[in-house]
């Protein structure tokens, strides 16, 4: 040690200079800055300086002429082009950027033109709310002045906050190009119905509809959607026969739940991760989406939707339908935590198939509605009021 070092070191040699113990002569000062003078003017930092080197310009050539691109452009072609040749860390890093980008998009702005429900969507909305607030054929409300005025465009994103009808109304033409809902009475049932499972009144329910009823769609993509927006931390499981159908659904979720209009209606619902399986919330929230037999561990669902699990040309098959059921006992049903709900909507395929076997198991509440009534079919909801459906299509 120096003889300048142990000048420093006090009369009780109590202080040791060492690996991250300097000179106390040459430490800080309490209360003085390290760097008194401050950052020169005209320094930029790194971040500052990279922002600055990826907008410049740069010419290259491509498909043979030459192009001027930003830095920041090249490199993200440079990034799908090695993606497109199979390199796999180039695809991971792809849609990496391409999820962050889309929730950095879908939190940006909520503001976007919303279209008022046509003449027939009114009237569903109405029916919907009849049996809440007494609004049946009531398309406005009281003013000031006791006159009525139109509902407006917060009434009805207020609205599709309490019922899940409305909801699915709004946002039909999200998913159809601007079209809005044909509102079969169909629809108001099995929006009822789900708002009964919503509530706890119901935690076993079955749907059987022909196919081309929009059943998927009602249940597996705006439901789970609507009900992520009214409980962000909620966690649903969703499985469906074939990694297509799977992998769409999971598609059109996502496209509601990043809507502007999503988000004015659930502006405390944010995704926080968009991966093609698995969508969650920054509560915690998640819809985690997978195909009969595939891999649920560690998941624990509070809602679980099992939409259309054999295919027809599955149904002769006996070992694949033993298959299902196994799987169902075995996995499916231990997902699932104590006091949690199911639902399940599929069309009948055989006298022996699942909805048979869950119907023989008891328990569940069974909405069947055949392509045409030939008898009288009736439900009963909450408020009393009767769905029936006789010697016509359901539609």
């Amino acid at each position: 040690m120096s003889s300048d070092d142990e000048a420093h070191r006090g009369p009780a040699c109590d202080y040791e200079v060492g690996d991250r113990r300097p000179p106390k002569h040459s430490q800080f000062k309490p209360g003085q800055s390290g760097n008194p003078k401050g950052r020169p003017k005209g320094s930029v930092n790194l971040r500052t300086r990279v922002t600055q080197q990826l907008r410049q310009m740069v010419t290259v050539t491509r498909n043979g002429r030459p192009v001027k691109m930003r830095k920041a452009d090249l490199i993200a072609l440079q990034i799908v082009d090695t993606a497109a040749k199979g390199n796999l860390k180039a695809v991971q890093l792809a849609v990496r950027l391409d999820d962050e980008a889309s929730i950095a998009a879908s939190n940006s702005s909520t503001e976007e033109t919303f279209e008022l429900p046509n003449r027939e969507n009114l009237r569903f909305i109405a029916n919907r709310l009849s049996g809440l607030l007494g609004w049946a054929n009531k398309w406005s409300k009281p003013s000031k002045d006791g006159e009525s005025a139109p509902l407006g465009v917060d009434d009805f994103i207020r609205l599709a906050r309490l019922d899940f009808g409305v909801f699915a109304a709004l946002m039909f033409p999200e998913l159809h190009d601007g079209k809005q809902m044909v509102p079969a009475p169909y629809v108001n049932l099995m929006a009822e119905a789900l708002m009964v499972v919503r509530d706890g009144d119901e935690k076993r329910l079955i749907f059987n509809l022909p196919p081309g009823h929009m059943k998927s769609l009602i249940v597996s993509v705006l439901f789970t959607a609507w009900l992520l927006g009214v409980e962000p931390a909620k966690r649903i499981l969703c499985i469906s026969y074939g990694d297509d159908l799977t992998r769409q659904l999971s598609r059109l979720t996502r496209r509601v739940m990043t809507s502007g209009l999503y988000r004015r209606i659930f502006p405390g619902t944010v995704l926080s991760k968009l991966a093609e399986d698995l969508l969650t919330t920054t509560k915690g929230g998640q819809r985690l989406a997978t195909t009969v037999g595939g891999a649920v561990a560690g998941f624990r669902a509070e809602l679980t939707i099992i939409d259309d699990p054999m295919q027809p040309d599955e149904v002769a098959s006996e070992l694949k339908k033993q298959s299902l059921r196994d799987w169902y006992s075995g996995v499916v049903e231990q997902r699932l935590i104590p006091g949690g709900a199911m639902i399940v909507v599929m069309h009948r395929l055989a006298p022996d198939d699942f909805t048979a076997t869950l119907l023989e198991k008891g328990g569940w509440f069974h909405i069947s509605l055949p392509l045409i009534a030939v008898q009288e079919i009736t439900y009963t909801d909450r408020s009393d009021r009767d769905f029936g459906f006789a010697g016509r299509a359901i539609c």
